[in-house]
């Protein structure tokens, strides 16, 4: 009852703000944003921004275009180093109908949605030129010497001794994170002693991760040809050069269905005259939870 006698209360000052200075207009600028969102009709977004409630169509269609401009900006700097990575999933809409029949079960509709990642760390240009020497060892490739054959996978022996130089690291970290959740639940006056997590691999400074969101694609990313467009509309919206894929790579991330889609296109465009085209600069990154599914898939 309290939490929502302060939202009533700061919606209700936010208006009165708004009234006597146009500029306090955060409250409204975000219920503007909402309601176009969500395809309000024009009639009501004028109704409640004569209330205060929110800004009028033409102003939310401004603020709007104003984002878009400034996002376009920001890709356009990151597409002049090539210093990023993309990341996309499928977004299901399932509309049900009031009266569902044999019929008529309601429709079904698929988009992708995506972002593009910069890179930090002290990432440059020369972490990502292997475009080149990845077709050139690639097995897809009609010209691959025969002695340039990707190596074996490790065998069981091998994968057992890097389990066992990494299992006092593990037993660490497993302490230490219970030691945490003690801490952080019964035993507060302790968590200055608690110190950091153990690890072989720490980041002395600590960066942020900036996304950008790219626009929504009609295209399903369960289908191979629609993978390859959804590629194809990232780079454009980055605008990025054709000669940029003759050296580097790009790093995309996405689930188990996504590197499997790619696999099959990389396999039947291996015969274009490009790289773009053959898709040699793209290097797929499946998730952590997706890698973890297909592990327990493995041991089942």
């Amino acid at each position: 009852m309290t939490y929502r006698r302060t939202q009533k209360g700061v919606a209700i000052l936010s208006i009165l703000a708004n009234s006597s200075s146009q500029r306090c207009n955060a409250f409204q600028a975000i219920q503007g944003f909402f309601l176009d969102s969500t395809n309000t009709p024009r009639r009501v977004i004028e109704v409640l921004s004569r209330g205060g409630w929110s800004l009028s169509a033409e102003s939310i269609c401004h603020m709007v275009q104003s984002v878009t401009e400034s996002l376009k900006a920001s890709l356009k700097k990151l597409s002049d180093p090539g210093l990023y990575a993309m990341a996309y999933d499928n977004l299901d809409f399932d509309f049900k109908t009031k009266e569902p029949g044999d019929q008529n079960q309601g429709t079904f509709s698929s988009i992708t949605t995506a972002t593009f990642i910069p890179l930090t760390y002290g990432t440059t240009l020369d972490d990502l030129r292997y475009s080149k020497e990845l077709w050139e060892k690639s097995s897809l490739n009609p010209d691959n010497p025969k002695d340039s054959r990707p190596p074996a996978t490790p065998d069981r022996q091998y994968l057992f001794e890097r389990i066992q130089e990494r299992q006092d690291s593990v037993l660490q970290g497993m302490e230490w994170f219970t030691q945490k959740i003690i801490v952080d639940n019964y035993l507060g006056q302790y968590k200055g002693e608690l110190g950091k997590m153990p690890s072989s691999f720490t980041l002395d400074v600590p960066e942020k991760t900036v996304q950008y969101p790219a626009r929504a694609m009609h295209l399903k990313a369960s289908v191979n040809d629609d993978n390859i467009a959804i590629v194809k509309s990232l780079e454009q919206q980055a605008g990025t050069s054709p000669e940029w894929y003759h050296s580097f790579i790009r790093l995309c991330h996405g689930d188990l269905g996504m590197q499997e889609r790619h696999d099959a296109t990389t396999e039947s465009r291996a015969i274009e005259s490009t790289p773009q085209e053959r898709l040699q600069f793209l290097v797929t990154i499946p998730g952590g939870f997706h890698i973890r599914m297909a592990c327990v898939d493995a041991i089942w």
